[in-house]
């Protein structure tokens, strides 16, 4: 989700050794907010908030979500969609600009080392 990327981070929390992480960014001239929550390193939920007009005005192009139906019934529908991880190099979403860590890997991911260590 490069789209908020260049917003001002507002909040950054990391927790569980980074197996939890929320940030809230501000647009940078709009009363819009960007929130994203992510938990075992897998599953994340992400919303903006805001007046409408300026929410219409920010609105992310987010990829169509292809999805299987694998049972129609009247009144009921159960779909399915396989689930995509991204690119380390595309996973921005817990990036914020003066992370130390941009060099390292994702917040919170594999590659993260925020312990000082003695030699």
């Amino acid at each position: 989700m490069t789209h908020v990327a260049g917003w001002e981070p507002r909040f950054i929390g990391l927790g569980a050794d980074g197996f939890f992480k929320i940030i809230l960014r501000r647009h940078p001239t709009l009363v819009c907010w960007s929130w994203a929550v992510e938990w075992n390193h897998n599953y994340r939920v992400i919303g903006l908030a805001g007046p409408e007009p300026d929410l219409t005005q920010s609105k992310p192009e987010f990829p169509p979500l292809e999805v299987t139906t694998l049972r129609p019934a009247p009144g009921v529908t159960l779909r399915m969609r396989d689930e995509v991880e991204l690119p380390e190099v595309e996973d921005v979403l817990f990036h914020w600009p003066g992370d130390e860590s941009l060099d390292e890997g994702p917040v919170g991911g594999a590659h993260e080392s925020r312990t000082p260590t003695s030699e």
